[in-house]
C-alpha cells in the first residue's frame, strides 16, 4: 500500500472489498475554540475524519466523524491552514457516530 501521508488508520468493512482511510486529528478541550487544524489542501473526498476532543483529565474523549464535504463546510476557508469548528448545536450529528464509517461513502 505504501506511504499514505494523508491517512492515520485504515479500517476493513464487513465487505473485505471496502476499506475505509481515516485521518484523526486531535485538540484538548479548552482549546476547542481554535478549533481541529488542517491544511485545506489535505482535505481528500476519499477520507474521513474522526476528530478527537480530549478533556483536561483524558477520560472520556468525543469522537466527531465528518466526512471532506463536512470538514470543508466547518472549516474557516484560510488559505494555508483551516480551522474547523464543529458548532455545539451540530455536534449530535458527528458525536460518537461510529456507523458512518460502515454505511456511507466518505465523500
Amino acid at each position: 500500500m505504501g506511504n499514505m501521508p494523508k491517512v492515520d488508520v485504515i479500517a476493513v468493512r464487513l465487505d473485505p472489498q471496502k476499506a475505509v482511510a481515516i485521518q484523526v486529528k486531535t485538540l484538548k478541550a479548552q482549546n476547542r475554540g481554535n478549533g481541529w487544524l488542517i491544511k485545506k489542501e489535505n482535505i481528500d473526498p476519499m477520507i474521513y475524519y474522526l476528530l478527537v476532543e480530549m478533556p483536561e483529565d483524558g477520560i472520556n474523549p468525543k469522537f466527531f466523524v465528518l466526512n471532506a464535504t463536512e470538514m470543508e463546510r466547518f472549516g474557516d476557508g484560510h488559505s494555508r491552514m483551516n480551522s474547523v469548528k464543529i458548532p455545539r448545536t451540530d455536534e449530535g450529528h458527528f458525536l460518537g457516530r461510529w456507523e458512518r464509517l460502515l454505511t456511507e461513502e466518505a465523500s
